[in-house]
């Protein structure tokens, strides 16, 4: 059993290795900035460079950088949810989906709801 630090350039271990909760794994020396951490019972850290990338608790897994996907996809059959989605959306709208109707005359290449097209179209058709 080693207490304290333990430093090497390989090592194989049998059996479970134990670290005390608050110290660190680092990957980059003694003082290194990249680590794993875990902080409190049941909440583990990863960082690079000294910032916290990722925070796993029993119910989070919190990235806290772009994830850079190149030209890779992103795919699978649960629900996707996001404030703001930037990009080109093909396919299908719910039918479940609401927009902001523009204003009589707005003549732009914004989402047309069905309220401004009988708003628009009533201005130029008599409605029976």
């Amino acid at each position: 059993m080693v207490i304290g630090d333990l430093e090497s350039t390989a090592g194989i271990f049998s059996g479970d290795v134990s670290i005390p909760q608050t110290n660190k794994i680092r990957f980059d020396g003694s003082s290194g900035h990249t680590y794993i951490s875990e902080t409190a019972d049941s909440n583990l850290k990863f960082f690079v460079a000294g910032i916290e990338q990722i925070n796993i608790t029993n119910n989070l897994f919190d990235i806290n950088s772009p994830i850079a996907m190149n030209s890779n996809n992103i795919s699978g059959g649960g629900t996707f949810t996001a404030t703001t989605f930037s990009g080109q959306l093909d396919g299908t709208i719910s039918s479940a989906t609401t927009a902001v109707t523009q204003s009589d005359g707005d003549n732009s290449t914004k989402v047309a709801t069905t309220a401004y097209v009988d708003t628009t179209a009533g201005s130029y058709l008599p409605l029976a």
